[in-house]
């Protein structure tokens, strides 16, 4: 009988130990889903979200009855147990629902430069582990790249030729990853970690300007293939590992950091049916730089040497591309909806039996619907076209054409048809360059003539490469946008916008001239002559020269003018109260000039206004302020420069 004791005894222990165990085991689920959805609450909460306040509630709940639980487990961890299981499901759905709400909701940065851009937590590897002061502060660097991406795109859109241009370093391509990115996440809505993208790239300006990249690479690729036979449409790629800690996901190296810890960039140049040059760009895990069986073709740029990292980082794409066509995960947030350029069955089909149909019915329709790839863009081309020809189609094509498009215009919408491929983001002119304001001629003849007087200002002898350029930019840029306007209906504007055209290019080829004086150097004897001629302060000089020391070799005999202008700008720096200041004192000075004055005396002060002037147009070229003293001072420059060549002759 004691031993029957002593064996119940063991036994009764033994089941208490596991309800203990499977407790704890089911806590620590629950815990985690609580923890999950506190943090979900506290993103929600800061986003000012209408619903912040329901999840808190429940999160309130759910740390009660968790609490309640452990206090009852020391007495009957049996009951502790079925008491957390019962609200084991509902701690895990509310997590849920919290995490894809707090994922999926936008926050709003103020980008440089002006305008607004939405972040979103997956585009940020590792933010939901920082702290306050980390996410505030990554969100501000992001910030400050998509601004950069900005204006880098802007200067690649409507800028001089980009043979001109220099050559993009990765942290320029990153940044224009970025705002591309945001731009194609403002037309879904919604964020997404892994999908495909197309923009519009008129003359292939885009595609061009990646490929003067010193880091890119051909490379194979298993999207779009019709398209690769194309000139220029062979993939290419740019890598970017250092972006992220591979082993821990975090954040290493923000300068080239690409959206959503990706580690490569896929580019390819493509046409729609119509004839629209567009740029295909999908982010991916692994690079393909890695393949004995690629041939590069004559137009595809050189490629970047290989690296011991390329071979196994290419077997692991390889890998991926297997698991994406047998179905298998990737890694891939389940949250959020995938964008990729695959046509949807539920219209590749209906377009395979329209055409069986019309093959039977309509031979004439057959022959212009069977063109090219089963593509969104092509069936719209090709149901265009059948419209256009007016060819005779039977009642059961025209149905199933009308099924195909309808189905198209409801899935994706009727206003990318043309540009579509697949389930991918089409970004439109209006999402890349900005939606266009109405405006009436009126308005639209005085941006215009504002133009004009912009395009007056500048000179060759005044102005950097960087301020022409970026004038150049602005000018065209805002051409573009009034052109997307109604306004462009009234014959004086289009007339007025024709004469902006002709000095846009006389200013574009101003800047090429800029670029090629560009390339030229001075003889460092004249050195100090060049200080004061570009208007480098006195009081900088030898600050100027220190800086031109640490960059460049003081035994050369030469020195770029592209290493003067990069010392220039970090070491010339003037406010503008003080510019004003100096202006107006040269223009006190060039008053007070007379005939009877010696010409060297005259000189002096001539060429004193000159070196103001371009000191004023280096240091603060946006200063509406300094622009018209600069006016003041150029107007009344114009008499003493001609007495000065009458003295010189007489």
């Amino acid at each position: 009988m004691p031993k029957t004791i002593e064996a119940f005894k063991r036994a009764f222990q033994k089941k208490f130990a596991s309800n203990e165990k499977n407790f704890e085991v089911r806590k620590a689920k629950v815990d985690a889903a609580v923890t999950e959805l506190a943090g979900a609450v506290a993103h929600l909460e800061k986003l000012a979200h209408p619903k912040a306040g329901e999840y808190k509630a429940e999160l309130q709940k759910l740390r009660t009855a968790v609490a309640n639980a452990t206090a009852l487990a020391k007495a009957d961890a049996k009951t502790a147990f079925k008491n957390l299981d019962a609200v084991k499901d509902e701690a895990r759905d509310q997590a849920k629902e919290a995490r894809t709400l707090a994922k999926k909701t936008p926050m709003p940065v103020q980008v440089p430069g002006g305008g607004e851009a939405k972040l979103y937590m997956p585009d940020i590897p590792g933010f939901g582990k920082m702290d306050d002061g980390k996410k505030d502060k990554i969100t501000k660097d992001l910030a400050q790249k998509i601004g950069k991406g900005r204006e880098m795109l802007d200067t690649v859109l409507y800028g001089d030729d980009i043979d001109d241009l220099p050559p993009p370093s990765r942290e320029d391509v990153a940044n224009l990853m970025w705002a591309i990115k945001s731009k194609a996440q403002e037309m879904t809505g919604e964020p997404y970690e892994r999908g495909a993208l197309t923009i519009p790239d008129p003359d292939n300006r885009l595609r061009k300007y990646l490929d003067k990249s010193m880091e890119v690479y051909g490379r194979d690729s298993s999207h779009l293939k019709e398209q690769q036979g194309k000139t220029g449409g062979q993939a290419r790629g740019i890598d970017f590992y250092e972006g992220v800690n591979e082993e821990e996901g975090e954040i290493e190296n923000v300068d080239l950091l690409l959206p959503s810890g990706m580690r490569t960039v896929l580019y390819q140049q493509v046409e729609t049916a119509k004839g629209e040059s567009r740029l295909y760009l999908k982010m991916e895990t692994e690079s393909a730089r890695f393949n004995p069986a690629f041939r590069k073709r004559d137009e595809t740029p050189e490629s970047r040497a290989l690296t011991k990292e390329d071979v196994p980082r290419a077997i692991l794409h390889l890998g991926n591309l297997i698991k994406s066509k047998l179905g298998m995960s990737q890694g891939e947030d389940k949250d959020l909806k995938g964008f990729r350029e695959k046509v949807a069955d539920s219209v590749k089909d209906p377009y395979k039996k329209a055409l069986d149909l019309a093959k039977k019915g309509s031979p004439e329709a057959y022959a212009i619907l069977k063109r090219g790839e089963v593509e969104v863009n092509q069936i719209a081309a090709n149901i265009d076209a059948v419209a256009a020809a007016k060819v005779p189609v039977d009642e059961k094509t025209y149905a199933a054409l009308y099924n195909v498009y309808d189905t198209i215009a409801k899935t994706w919408g009727q206003q990318d048809m043309d540009a579509r491929y697949g389930g991918e983001v089409v970004v439109d002119d209006n999402a890349l360059k900005g939606k266009p304001e109405p405006v009436d001629p009126t308005e639209a003849l005085a941006t215009i003539s504002g133009l004009v007087a912009a395009i007056d200002r500048l000179s060759f002898d005044y102005d950097t490469t960087k301020t022409l350029r970026a004038t150049l930019v602005k000018i065209r840029k805002t051409a573009d946008t009034l052109r997307r306007t109604p306004a462009m209906q009234d014959q004086a504007v289009v007339k007025a916008m024709a004469d902006l055209d002709a000095k846009a290019a006389d200013l574009a080829e101003l800047v090429k001239r800029r670029v090629k004086w560009d390339k030229g150097s001075i003889d460092r004897g004249t050195l100090t002559q060049w200080m004061r001629r570009n208007g480098v302060p006195r009081g900088l000089q030898d600050s100027f020269s220190k800086a031109l020391s640490r960059v460049h070799d003081a035994k050369l005999p030469t020195i770029p003018l592209a290493t003067l202008d990069s010392v220039y700008d970090s070491v010339v720096v003037i406010k503008e109260e003080a510019m004003l200041g100096l202006l107006a004192s040269q223009l006190g000075r060039v008053e007070a000039c007379q005939h009877t004055d010696e010409l060297s005396s005259l000189r002096s002060v001539y060429e004193d206004c000159e070196s103001a002037i371009r000191l004023a147009r280096r240091a603060l070229p946006d200063s509406k302020a300094v622009n018209s003293a600069v006016l003041q001072l150029r107007d009344k420059m114009g008499p003493l420069g001609r007495l000065i060549k009458q003295m010189a002759e007489a």
